[in-house]
């Protein structure tokens, strides 16, 4: 398994900033991929996947153009304060952590009905019987 070095991913971070974007939002997986590629996560973040050795040189050149050509109006810049809050539709998935890429519309409600009772407390357990005398002292 190739992997990136220390280097290779400040290079990528180098041409995510000359765009403006958040750090903390693309996304470099450390192990180097024998097909490259730049994709949008339906949750705003980037996700760079680099390939190994010599081809990513001539891989990194480009990748500037590339990143422009997707959609990152929902990716946010390194300006903005609270990065976590993006634009997005109403309809969209809530977007972090990987359990919230589930169908998120079948996950029953925990809200409260306003009909619910709650279940009665257990019928309290029976007394002890009382302790036998003791016997006299002779």
């Amino acid at each position: 398994m190739d992997l990136l070095t220390a280097a290779q991913v400040e290079r990528i971070h180098e041409a995510t900033d000359a765009l403006g974007l958040h750090r903390t939002w693309v996304v470099v997986p450390l192990a180097a991929s024998a097909t490259p590629m730049e994709r949008l996560l339906p949750d705003g973040k980037v996700l760079i996947c680099a390939p190994p050795g010599a081809a990513f040189d001539g891989w990194i050149a480009d990748l500037g153009r590339r990143l422009t050509d997707l959609d990152l109006s929902r990716t946010p810049k390194a300006d903005q304060h609270q990065p976590h809050q993006t634009r997005g539709n109403a309809e969209a998935p809530p977007g972090s952590g990987p359990r919230k890429y589930l169908p998120w519309r079948e996950r029953p409600s925990l809200a409260v009905e306003p009909n619910y009772a709650p279940p009665p407390p257990p019928p309290p357990a029976p007394a002890p019987a009382p302790a036998a005398p003791a016997p006299p002292k002779s």
